[in-house]
């Protein structure tokens, strides 16, 4: 029988249950709260022009965006909101900021490709798409983009830097004044002056920029950090590549899904523009949701990586047991009300009956998705938390960006299924690796894995220290 099972402690289950209750609902909001910049840019393209070419376009920049630059570097965030929840449980405070400056090095030196792949993601979009329109219009989505999603990863960083210590409330109430401004200058941009997609990286940008001001007056204003973040030195730099060898495994998870959307999107683009716009109002909606599962992830994610750092297996075990009580409780409950209510939706966010009529032909493939998606969050977590990410990535890679695909592709062209196709597909790659992975974590030998963190921990301590007293030599 696995180690994961062995729990029957109730009392203890309880406490945990509560104690991760509003961690995760506060996560949870804040992932969603992230996300409405999609939804808003989406709803308010719609509202004023009504056109689909332009929703497509506007799809099909987020999702570029999202897997060439923000999923590359929230992939590196990733990583680090790991590996501090580890170092933060072993009491390894400096090691934190060593993390977090090392982290923000490495998305700097990213964005010099990123940046120009998006200045020129035209050009490139064209090789694969035909549809000038629509690359067109997402190529200059994208060039705009660039400052938005250097500045989205300084947040994201500063963020599950924050997480790591456990401290959830302030990327919260951050999110929620940035939400406010953005629905604002959003309309401003979007309707008011009618500048469409470009107005939808301009809003995009702003908010970005409130962000990072607000979370880290919020930082510097309480002190929450003032054990964790220390001042700067250079030499923080020198164990970058380990950093990185331990961070990319970690946060490729988050990386590779969104390159799968990507994929999944370019299928897609061959078929109508009607069935391209109904795929992207499915994958937002599937996007949204999953941000709350997601986010629940996330401080399971640090919860279980702080008592894993500890070596507090018991205790690790019974925060990833109440994590999936919590996930299912949501997903009944939402997908429960969005079979009902869902129709209502569809019809407030679309004006065209093609579309409307499209998605709702394909409502509980939809929603069947959603359900194992959200669970992938929880175990890709759990997963992460307990060092087993590289396993996890190459079964994501099969899953996800070979199987799926595959299986996609094959039922939406040779056998004509269109869109009900791909996302049949979808649901074939992201069901597997469920299967997978929960067998993977259910019958790992969780104390092995904590031996294996330990020794992680302390190898980063104790290169830092060989570091820093070359340097007092010299």
């Amino acid at each position: 029988m696995s180690e994961f099972v062995l729990i029957k402690e109730s009392d203890n289950n309880k406490q945990a249950i509560r104690e991760l209750i509003l961690p995760s609902l506060l996560t949870a909001m804040s992932f969603i709260l992230g996300y409405f910049p999609n939804t808003i840019s989406i709803y308010l393209i719609e509202f004023k022009e009504q056109d689909s070419v332009l929703v497509g376009a506007l799809g099909l920049g987020i999702l570029t965006t999202q897997a060439i630059g923000m999923g590359i570097l929230n992939g590196i965030a990733t990583g680090l909101e790991t590996l501090v929840s580890q170092a933060y449980g072993a009491n390894q405070f400096e090691l934190c900021a060593k993390l977090y400056y090392r982290s923000l090095f490495v998305c700097t030196l990213f964005m010099i490709p990123i940046s120009l792949f998006l200045l020129f993601s035209t050009q490139l979009m064209s090789l694969i798409n035909s549809n000038e329109q629509l690359v067109q219009q997402a190529g200059e989505f994208n060039k705009y983009m660039v400052a938005a999603v250097y500045l989205d990863a300084i947040f994201v960083n500063t963020k599950v830097f924050l997480n790591g210590q456990n401290i959830y409330n302030y990327q919260f109430y951050t999110q929620l004044i940035s939400c406010i401004f953005f629905f604002g200058i959003s309309y401003f941009f979007i309707v008011t002056e009618g500048m469409g997609l470009i107005g939808c990286s301009l809003g995009w940008t702003c908010f970005e920029i409130v962000n990072n001001i607000v979370l880290f007056t919020f930082i510097f204003v309480t002190k929450c950090c003032e054990n964790t973040l220390f001042r700067f030195k250079i030499i923080y730099l020198h164990n970058t590549i380990k950093f990185l060898k331990e961070a990319i495994p970690i946060g490729s998870i988050l990386l590779l899904e969104w390159i799968s959307y990507d994929i999944y999107l370019v299928l897609v683009s061959y078929l109508n523009e009607s069935l391209i716009s109904a795929h992207v109002l499915m994958a937002n909606f599937a996007s949204f949701i999953y941000q709350f599962s997601y986010g629940i992830s996330i401080a399971s994610t640090t919860f279980v990586g702080n008592e894993m750092g500890r070596k507090n297996i018991i205790m690790a075990k019974k925060y990833a047991k109440a994590t999936f009580l919590i996930v299912i409780i949501f997903l009944v409950i939402t997908l429960g009300s969005f079979s009902i209510f869902g129709k209502q939706l569809i019809e407030k966010v679309s004006h065209e009956e093609i579309v409307v009529n499209e998605i709702q032909n394909l409502l509980f493939i939809l929603l069947f998705f959603i359900l194992i998606d959200g669970l992938q969050a929880i175990i890709s977590g759990l997963v992460r938390a307990v060092g087993r990410e590289s396993s996890a990535s190459i079964t994501f890679v099969f899953c996800y960006l070979v199987l799926g695909e595959v299986v996609g592709y094959l039922l939406c062209y040779t056998l004509d299924l269109q869109l009900k196709g791909i996302w049949i597909g979808m649901t074939v790659g992201a069901l597997t690796y469920d299967i997978i992975q929960f067998i993977n974590l259910i019958w790992k030998n969780w104390n092995e894995q904590a031996e294996l963190i330990e020794k992680k921990i302390l190898a980063l301590h104790q290169l830092q220290i060989q570091l820093l007293q070359s340097e007092e030599q010299m």
